[in-house]
């Protein structure tokens, strides 16, 4: 372009936004993992209720859910207690796992995010730790490769040819891997599954305000 061989116009133009927009965002996720790497991550932690913030994240994913005819919902039982966490940070990872579900979820599919204080009544198929509350997003996609479960969460690792990463180039790789970080630095843990009944689901854990004293 400044040399004339190509016009200067918007259409010649978009590709380099494009790139450059996915090469400012891939430079963040690795600014974001490095400081985990280093323990420097900073969080704000507040006592938090997080089911009234997973409804805002989920009605925030609901025009995407309905132009790809996937149904998208929240479960939670009522009177969950209170959790100690980023809310911020619990927001950014909750969207990248719900933008994951929904990418990997044909039409006619479902999206289900469900909140509870044990694996199986947050729909996960695994043992968590005691007082802790889980989050799980569990779609009604293909599913996980069994032989890739174990890899998901590393950076830029590409299962079934994207499944935590977008398909497109759109996304960094990185998503899940930051996902990780930021749930273990605030106690909890992550994870992936495929559910009997099919699809994958990925879930974390946040302490319960009851159990934390003296955080800032």
């Amino acid at each position: 372009l400044q040399d004339g061989v190509f016009p200067l116009t918007r259409e010649a133009l978009a590709p380099i936004h494009t790139k450059t927009t996915l090469l400012i965002r891939l430079v963040e996720d690795l600014r974001q993992l490095a400081l985990a790497e280093a323990d420097a991550l900073t969080l704000e932690r507040t006592v938090l209720d997080v089911v009234p913030l997973v409804r805002e994240v989920v009605a925030e994913f609901q025009a995407n859910a309905s132009a790809r005819q996937i149904t998208l919902s929240t479960e939670a039982p009522p009177a969950l207690p209170l959790v100690v966490a980023d809310r911020l940070r619990v927001v950014q990872v909750l969207a990248n796992l719900l933008g994951n579900g929904l990418r990997h979820t044909p039409a006619g599919g479902i999206v289900t995010v469900r909140l509870g204080l044990t694996g199986p009544e947050a729909g996960v198929p695994a043992a968590v730790e005691d007082d802790m509350l889980v989050l799980a997003v569990h779609d009604s996609g293909p599913g996980i490769p069994p032989a890739d479960l174990p890899n998901v969460f590393e950076r830029f690792y590409r299962a079934d040819k994207g499944r935590g990463r977008a398909t497109d180039g759109s996304g960094s790789g990185l998503g899940l891997a930051i996902a990780r970080s930021l749930i273990q630095a605030h106690g909890g843990t992550i994870g992936a599954a495929n559910a009997p009944e099919g699809g994958a689901i990925f879930w974390f854990t946040l302490p319960l305000a009851d159990n934390q004293t003296g955080f800032e």
